[in-house]
């Protein structure tokens, strides 16, 4: 790097500190003085986040990384074993190592599209186009400023591959073959990675009308990048995850010298696995195929290096405002010619919000992938394993099992994920918002009925997985057993946020009005769904145990109802139907008005206590196989005893206030 780019470099530092700065502004809304004189008590605030964020993002590709220890595994077993001719694991070898090269490209757009997708509308470069550079310096400037963004990532990217193939293999030649091809890969993936973003910043920038036309443009264009990554992303893990049948399949067929060379030759990817598979036995093939080999990573240097350039000149619509300031011009002239209509639709409030929030989505890269996310992960999940030569399980209830595991416990992230993105979103603009007469109460049923709408539909939308399946009916019955605690775990999680964070004196309000201390909150709220989902989970197991399943669908559903019906009481509690002042209306006093209401929940609660004592001597009794039955007696007693002691002298006295309020003990 010669000293005009390591200038380049260094003031790159400045624009990806503003960059993240300016995001954070502008996601503060109405709270932007605030987070301006947090930054100002605190000027290394920025550099923390920054520093956070790569941490994160470098740990993520650290662990596709690891993947290549498996194909490394698969291929050094073929080429050891004296009865498999080595030319024969070439093709099952470069298809494996370009599939490893292939799942860095899908994860580094996946995970990159989050650091980057607020940088690529080019608002930070503004004020660069006032300095004294080319055109030229000025895209090599927001190109590094990409790479400034994602460099730890993208260093681990490339030192990791080497460093887990000396540390598997203790060979220094492999290792830098390996070096050599991560460093191509990586150059090439970012490239492409650049390439997206811009794409995708064109169509949000150029698509600005709020016209149907243009959202439908934005949305189709953002989902069918979508759609490639991760069908890419799944056909790239049913790969490695059959390599064994692949290898056994690849080395009993004869396959020609001439096919070996022609595929040796394609570039990308798998010049650069014929090169790491050969590497591991260098005396064990022919020449030919050495000097093609080798050809064909020149080819993939070139091909990199012609990437390199084109996203290099994209940049020019990210750090240029000329070329699309034409483009929005000459729109705007055709535009001009033709009259104005200006259309009023009258729409409900709950319907307004929806529809806001639906538009904003359709700007904006990360919440768009908040939506999408939950959509995705299920499938992520279930696919790989269910495409696998092995399968799920012989029997319902085996793969009930792993399916009601790996469903259900991505259930409070997607909540986590929905709550934190649109809530959030709430924040931008806050300031027009707060001029306008809102009703609090419906802001926050339109933002519930989206989020239950999204949550609801990435719920059951994996049952199309299991359409063939025999026992068809009984997973519709489990998903729908199972539904009530997923809506819990999503009006949980947003009654949590809007009490942490839009707490005022007499209201609650969906914007974050209290900020302060957000990571403990967050922590806290975090802990607080994973117990909730734990919990149910635990209830599901026992009875699965003990039980049967058709006892598990009932129980976990009426319980499950039961919860649900308390929280939108208490979201009814929070938004009242009639403004003004909030009364708090002790628990005490709502049992005297409604004695009928009131007993339920007591002997609700009592018998909830009830199966307290044997979740408690669970653990006693399948660590302890010989207890004498007098022991077991007397374990029974005091655990009853006391959860009954606790129950009516702690919980009902402090907690409820009955029967004359809250009294010492």
């Amino acid at each position: 790097m010669n000293e005009k780019e390591m200038g380049l470099y260094k003031l790159a530092k400045y624009t990806n500190l503003e960059i993240v700065m300016e995001a954070q502004i502008q996601s503060s809304g109405a709270n932007q003085a605030r987070v301006m004189e947090k930054y100002k008590k605190n000027k290394g605030s920025i550099k923390q986040q920054v520093v956070a964020m790569k941490l994160v993002f470098a740990v993520m590709l650290l662990i596709v990384a690891g993947l290549s220890i498996s194909t490394y595994s698969q291929v050094r077993f073929m080429l050891s074993n004296p009865f498999i001719i080595p030319d024969s694991v070439l093709i099952p070898g470069s298809i494996l190592f370009g599939s490893f090269n292939l799942m860095q490209l899908l994860y580094l757009t996946m995970l990159g599209m989050f650091a980057i997708g607020a940088m690529m509308s080019g608002d930070a470069f503004r004020w660069y186009e006032t300095l004294p550079l080319s055109k030229e310096r000025l895209r090599k400037l927001g190109f590094i400023t990409v790479f400034r963004n994602l460099d730890v990532g993208l260093v681990t990217m490339i030192l990791a591959f080497p460093i887990i193939m000396f540390a598997i293999s203790f060979n220094i030649l492999l290792a830098l073959v390996a070096l050599m091809i991560s460093v191509i890969n990586v150059m090439f993936s970012f490239s492409i990675l650049v390439l997206i973003a811009e794409r995708i910043s064109r169509v949000l920038k150029i698509s600005e009308a709020g016209s149907k036309k243009a959202t439908l443009i934005r949305i189709f264009t953002m989902l069918s990048y979508m759609v490639v990554i991760f069908s890419g992303s799944f056909f790239m893990q049913w790969i490695m995850t059959s390599a064994g049948a692949f290898f056994d399949l690849m080395t009993s067929l004869d396959i020609p010298l001439i096919v070996n060379i022609i595929m040796s030759l394609i570039p990308y990817p798998f010049s650069s696995g014929y090169l790491m598979t050969m590497a591991m036995e260098p005396s064990s093939f022919t020449p030919i195929l050495w000097v093609s080999t080798l050809f064909g990573v020149g080819l993939s240097i070139l091909l990199t290096f012609f990437t390199y350039k084109r996203a290099l000149r994209a940049m020019r619509t990210v750090t240029s405002l000329a070329s699309l300031e034409a483009e929005q011009s000459s729109s705007s002239i055709k535009i001009s010619k033709k009259p104005t209509e200006v259309l009023i639709e009258p729409r409900t409030p709950i319907k307004a919000y929806i529809h806001k929030d639906l538009s904003t989505t359709t700007r904006d890269m990360q919440t768009f992938m908040f939506i999408i996310m939950p959509f995705i992960l299920p499938f992520m999940v279930l696919i790989p394993l269910l495409i696998t030569p092995t399968g799920l399980g012989g029997s319902f209830l085996d793969d009930y099992i792993v399916v009601w595991a790996l469903l259900t416990l991505y259930q409070p992230m997607i909540s986590m994920m929905l709550t934190s993105g649109f809530l959030n979103m709430e924040d931008s603009g806050a300031s027009i918002l707060s001029s306008l007469p809102i009703n609090t109460r419906d802001q926050a049923k339109a933002k519930l009925l989206l989020l239950g709408t999204i949550q609801t539909v990435s719920f059951f939308l994996p049952i199309v997985l299991f359409v063939g399946n025999p026992d068809f009916s009984s997973y519709v019955l489990s998903f729908i057993s199972y539904y009530p605690v997923v809506l819990i775990l999503l009006i949980s999680m947003f009654q949590m946020k809007i009490r942490f964070f839009g707490r005022m004196k007499y209201k609650f309000v969906v914007e974050e009005f209290t900020p302060e201390k957000k990571v403990t909150k967050w922590i806290l709220m975090g802990v607080v769904l994973y117990l909730i989902y734990f919990a149910f989970n635990l209830m599901g197991g026992l009875l699965l145990l003990f039980f049967n399943a058709n006892m598990l669908f009932l129980v976990t559903f009426i319980s499950g109802i039961l919860a649900l019906g308390v929280l939108l009481l208490s979201f009814n509690s929070m938004f009242p139907k009639l403004l003004g002042k909030r009364q708090t209306i002790s628990i005490r006093e709502i049992f005297r008005k409604h004695p009928l209401f009131g007993t339920v929940n007591l002997l609700v609660l009592y018998a909830g206590f009830l199966f307290l004592p044997g979740f408690i001597e669970l653990p006693f009794f399948l660590l302890i196989e010989d207890i004498p039955l007098l022991a077991l007696l007397f374990i029974d007693f005091f655990v009853t005893f006391g959860v009954m002691a606790l129950l009516w002298t702690f919980f009902v006295r402090r907690s409820l206030g009955l029967p004359n309020g809250k009294e010492p003990l």
